[in-house]
C-alpha cells in the first residue's frame, strides 16, 4: 500500500487531485490545507465518494 500527502487541497488542482486519488483502494491519501474550514467542508461533509 502506498501513502500520499497532498498539500493545498482546499481548492484548485490540489482538491481535484485528492478527490481522484482517494477513490483508489491501493492508496492512503492525507490532505492538508491552510483553510481548515474549507478542507472540512470539501471532504468530511462530502465523504460519499471516499
Amino acid at each position: 500500500m502506498t501513502t500520499m500527502l497532498i498539500t493545498g487541497t482546499s481548492s484548485g488542482i490540489g482538491r481535484a487531485t485528492v478527490r481522484r486519488l482517494a477513490r483508489r483502494p491501493d492508496l492512503t491519501v492525507y490532505a492538508t490545507a491552510t483553510r481548515v474550514n474549507t478542507l472540512y467542508r470539501n471532504f468530511v461533509t462530502k465523504a460519499k465518494w471516499a
